[in-house]
């Protein structure tokens, strides 16, 4: 071979040479932490699902863990980031000292990590290695010249104990079984995080089934709003004297795909504390302006529309700034937007507040106060914050019919608040008791379940149109009892006995999550009806079992709900279609016959 051609191989391997390196530093960059070089979440992934499939042929057992971390952004605001980056570095040399190369290791986020365990022998095991893995964290990092304690919770779930024991864990790949193990995992850390610093807890499918919708909406929350699922209802707010439509509160609502319509007293604290709320309120305003804007467009009449603003919300550097950028991006007139904020706001930082309400009122947005009636302050503040609207809380007026203090209060709020030449609003009407006399007190607006429910957009346009809003005797919220299948056979019980809920399937998603305490009211071979806190979604399809003793006699049975009714606040009432197969139906129509006729001898 010439000495041309042998250089022109040569030069070929090399750049063949590099390109493999090239691949492979690239492949490492997508794969690998960069500060670390621990393996990310691509790699965690990727490592669990061959280790679960190692773990099902050779019955051996696995733990996935996961630490989550805080105070580094306290860190990297008091010192700079790269001081975080070595306290950071310090914890990794901490874990890989305790867990050696035995175990996997892997930065699962900024201050998340995630460790696969193998080996151990049984659960005690794993909890023997928990414990060590938290006293790692007891003694604080140095970093410079400074000791800084560090806050660590760590949520475990075993895989033999939680998936390979399990009825549907042969239908399942190890894709879906290594999700399942990490869904798991944060669950458990979400428990943890719940009993304070330094705590770790072991996944249970005896989870109640409140906090594992709690955890699945903590999930969910961060990407409901690039994908479209939260709504924004409209309740309207009602000159009492004349039923004339004065403005709307609007209300979020998060349509979520697997529990349906969530209400905001179930996410807008989770949203709070993750920091959520602040995009979430920036989208509601321009939601709040587009509809606003749609109105004109259509020649309906246009209406105030009241926002409620968290603190934290309130205390956005550029607040002001924000909001009257949303309004000129829709041309939004300021006179139409009302900024409802409450009594624990004003106690914070009473200076930056007022300074803000003035900013506010000088683009011409008014400002009210809500929760009147509740706090031992509120009346106070009026006298130091310039303030538009007052409203009377819910709970305040729901007890004006049966305490004569209560009422006597109530009276004297409407007074001060027609001297002061500020609006108010009773919040919470629910029946024509109340109206009467919040009328007979000249009481100027009002809004409640005896006019209108919260409504989506479309509902509450058709109301607007009309410009007027009449109160009604409310209706029951709930499909006729008598949509659903049932057979003559049938055991009511008073009172109403103990059963366990839990969830064992979403849609086509298996499940096995839960174990609530219901009461159930009544009971037949075709279906029962029960009565629990937790809001089930009827539009989904959840199926749910039941396990409850009778006269010494199990009955385990599942069921869809088919139909709901708010008995009370915070209550539901559930009918309940069985999907069991004909051999357990008449096995259970046996079972009710006994159990009724010992309930007849009794």
């Amino acid at each position: 071979m010439a000495f041309a051609d042998v250089n022109r191989v040569n030069t070929k391997n090399e750049e063949i040479t590099k390109k493999m390196e090239m691949e492979k530093r690239i492949n490492h960059m997508a794969t690998h932490d960069e500060l670390t070089g621990l393996p990310n979440r691509i790699s965690f992934k990727q490592e669990l699902m061959n280790q679960c499939d190692s773990s099902r042929n050779e019955h051996s057992s696995l733990a996935v863990m996961m630490l989550d971390f805080q105070g580094f952004k306290y860190i990297n605001s008091a010192l700079g980031i790269q001081s975080g980056n070595q306290m950071v570095i310090q914890m990794i040399i901490r874990l890989k000292a305790f867990l050696g190369i035995k175990n996997f290791i892997s930065r699962y986020s900024e201050d998340q990590f995630a460790i696969i365990a193998k080996d151990l022998r049984n659960p005690e095991d794993y909890e023997a290695m928990a414990q060590s893995v938290a006293s790692l964290f007891t003694r604080p990092f140095k970093v410079d010249i400074y000791e800084f304690p560090v806050t660590m919770n760590m949520g475990i779930s075993i895989f033999s104990h939680d998936i390979e024991n399990s009825k549907t864990a042969d239908d399942e790949d190890s894709e879906q079984i290594s999700d399942e193990l990490i869904r798991h995992a944060n669950v458990a850390l979400l428990w943890a995080r719940k009993e304070g610093k330094n705590h770790y807890q072991f996944y249970s499918s005896d989870i109640s089934i409140q906090n594992y919708k709690q955890f699945e909406l903590r999930n969910d929350l961060r990407k409901a709003i690039e994908k479209n699922q939260f709504e924004v209802y409209y309740q309207p707010v009602v000159q009492l004297e004349t039923t004339e439509i004065l403005a709307a509160e609007a209300l979020i609502r998060w349509n979520h795909p697997d529990w349906g319509m969530v209400s905001p007293q179930e996410f807008i604290y989770l949203a709070e504390e993750t920091g959520a709320i602040v995009e979430m309120g920036k989208w509601m305003l321009r939601e709040i302006c587009s509809n606003s804007k749609n109105w004109k467009q259509k020649g309906i009449p246009q209406t105030k529309v009241t926002i409620n603003f968290s603190s934290i919300q309130f205390y956005e550097k550029d607040f002001v700034e924000n909001i009257k950028s949303i309004l000129d991006e829709f041309q939004f007139d300021p006179k139409f937007l009302i900024i409802e904020l409450t009594e624990s706001l004003l106690s914070k930082d009473g200076d930056k507040v007022m300074a803000d309400i003035q900013r506010l009122q000088t683009l011409g947005i008014k400002v009210a106060l809500d929760d009147i009636g509740t706090g031992l302050s509120s009346l106070a503040y009026l006298n130091t914050f310039n303030i538009d609207v007052l409203k009377m809380d819910s709970a305040f007026i729901r007890n004006i019919m049966f305490d004569k203090k209560t009422a006597i209060i109530a009276r004297t709020i409407v007074n001060l608040a027609r001297d002061l030449e500020i609006k108010l609003v009773a919040v919470g009407i629910e029946n024509w008791e109340q109206l009467s006399f919040l009328q007979e007190a000249n009481c100027h607006a009002g809004q409640g379940y005896l006019y209108s429910r919260p409504l989506p957009l479309t509902e509450f346009e058709n109301i607007l149109k009309s410009g007027k809003c009449d109160p009604a005797f409310l209706e029951r919220t709930t499909i006729d009892v008598s949509e659903e299948k049932r057979q003559s056979l049938r055991l009511d019980f008073e009172p109403f006995i103990e059963a366990e809920l839990t969830i064992i399937k979403i849609l086509e998603k298996k499940m096995n999550v839960g174990n609530t305490k219901i009461l159930i009211k009544n009971i037949g071979p075709s279906g029962l009806c029960f009565i629990s806190n937790i809001k089930f979604p009827i539009e989904q399809e959840f199926t749910l079992r039941f396990t409850t003793i009778l006269f010494d006699r199990k009955i385990e049975t599942h069921g869809t709900p088919v139909w709901i009714e708010e008995i009370e606040q915070g209550f539901y009432q559930y009918g309940v279609d069985f999907t069991i197969d004909q051999n357990e139906r008449e096995e259970l129509t046996e079972t009710l016959i006994e159990i009724q006729a010992k309930l007849t001898v009794q």
